[in-house]
Parts: structure tokens; sequence; C-alpha cells
């Protein structure tokens, strides 16, 4: 077996080494479910056979006794790190950021991912800073958002683009999911807010509040008549996004993310 080359990549839940000269392993934290690798690398396969620009998946294998992921080697810069190096190109790699959005959400529904209400409710479920009462409550406004049939990343921001030789690569595919495009919009929305709204910021290293906020803005604006049809909709979907990103345990986000839950919108009546 090969050994683990140079670490390539530290995230919330994995780390990324090399492993080979043609691959990476993406090796899970100890504390991320044992069953998590084995999902990551059936959904990214499946939107990898339907065409996507996602990393093959060359199999799974125990590191340290934890099972990680086989990904082909994607060599080049993140879209994120090209725009920290060349500001006046951020305006045209946010539009393509979006391009690359819309084509995946235009893409078609690839065999073998979730539905987006599920996975939502399963991640109510384990959200362990709500009681019972109140996990409730969010599955039921979960179920209550317009369905959908558009695949989503579940992810999507500048780091999670790699830009290759051959062109733009998607990683991340997770938390992939079938379901309303809307939903994936105000998650990519919230991943991108400025680092003033959080301790730090853990999806754009070095952002300052001024390039995120531009970041933030010119991305919704690409998209601002697609949320302009759900406008009245937008705070409990934003709820709901909120609720499951709790279940994530994320440092530094938890304050934020109960604060919005707790001034959730009331129903009328």
């Amino acid at each position: 077996m090969k050994r683990l080359g140079q670490q390539l990549a530290r995230g919330g839940t994995s780390d990324v080494y090399a492993y080979g000269d043609e691959l990476v392993v993406k090796v899970p934290q100890e504390h991320v479910p044992a069953h998590w690798p084995a999902m990551e690398a059936a959904f990214t396969e499946a939107v990898y056979l339907h065409g996507l620009p996602a990393p093959r998946v060359h199999g799974l294998i125990e590191i340290d006794g934890r099972e990680s992921i086989l990904f082909e080697r994607l060599v080049g810069p993140s879209m994120w790190d090209v725009m920290v190096d060349r500001p006046g190109d951020r305006v045209a790699l946010t539009q393509q950021l979006t391009q690359i959005h819309r084509s995946i959400l235009s893409a078609g529904i690839p065999e073998g991912l979730p539905d987006w209400v599920g996975r939502m409710e399963s991640k109510i479920e384990v959200a362990s800073q709500l009681d019972d009462a109140e996990r409730t409550i969010a599955r039921d406004m979960a179920r209550k958002l317009p369905r959908g049939a558009a695949l989503l990343h579940g992810d999507l921001h500048p780091m999670n683009v790699i830009m290759s030789s051959s062109g733009p690569r998607v990683i991340d595919w997770f938390d992939s999911s079938i379901g309303h495009p809307v939903s994936d919009v105000l998650r990519s929305s919230w991943l991108m807010r400025p680092p003033e709204a959080a301790a730090g910021h853990a999806h754009l290293p070095g952002s300052t509040t001024e390039n995120a906020r531009h970041l933030q803005r010119n991305y919704l604006a690409e998209f601002e008549d697609d949320l302009a049809h759900v406008e009245s909709l937008r705070p409990d979907w934003e709820v709901v996004i909120a609720v499951g990103r709790l279940s994530e345990n994320l440092e530094g986000e938890e304050k934020e993310l109960l604060e919005m839950w707790r001034t959730r919108p009331q129903p009328v009546g």
C-alpha cells in the first residue's frame, strides 16, 4: 500500500493527502460518522457518471482504521485562490461560478441521490442543540417548502471549484441531493457570507469583510430573478438551512445559527 504523501488540504471534517502521483486520499477526522465516506464516494461517482465535472472516484481504502476515499488528483488552484490573487478578475470569476452552479442545477437527476427534504430531516434529527419539540417544528418547516427536481451540490463556493488544466472541476459532493434550486442558491449564499458574521471564514480563507460581501452580493445578483419568485418563502428556507447546518457542529457558527432559529418567522394565526 502506498504511503500518505503531502497534506494538501484540511477541512472541517476531513484531511486530504497526496497518494502517489495521480491520486489523493480524503481521510475523515475522528468525529466523522463511519458511514460518511462511503456516502460521499457513492454520490460523487453518481454525478461523475452523469457527466458533471466531478473528480473520478478510485474506491475506498482504510487509513488509520478509518474508511477513506481515493480520488483522482486535480492539479490547479481553487477559484477562491485565483480571486485572491487576481482581484480585477473577481467579477468575471463570480459570473463563472454562477454559470457552473446553473449547469449543475440544470443537469438532470443522477441515480442514487437522496431527496433534499429527506436529507434535511435527517440533519434536523441529529441537531442536538434543539429539543424534540423544536426538531418537530423544523421538520414541518422543511416539508412545507416547495419541492423541486434539480441536482443540488449542497456545498458550492469558490474553494470547492478547482481551476484545473482541463477546466473547472467541482469537488466535495457529500451534501448533494435532489430538490428545489433555490435551496442550493441560499445555502451557497450562506457559505459565502462576510466573515464579520462568524468567527473567521471556513470557506473563504483569508477573506475580508469587503471582498466576501462583494462576492456574495454579485453571486446573489445573478440569481435575482430566481429568488424573486419565492421571496415570501425565503426566510423559511434560510431557517431550515440554518438548522441543517447546526447538525454539522462547525466551530464558530453555532451561536449565529441558533439566533436565526430563535428569531425565525412565526406562523400567522
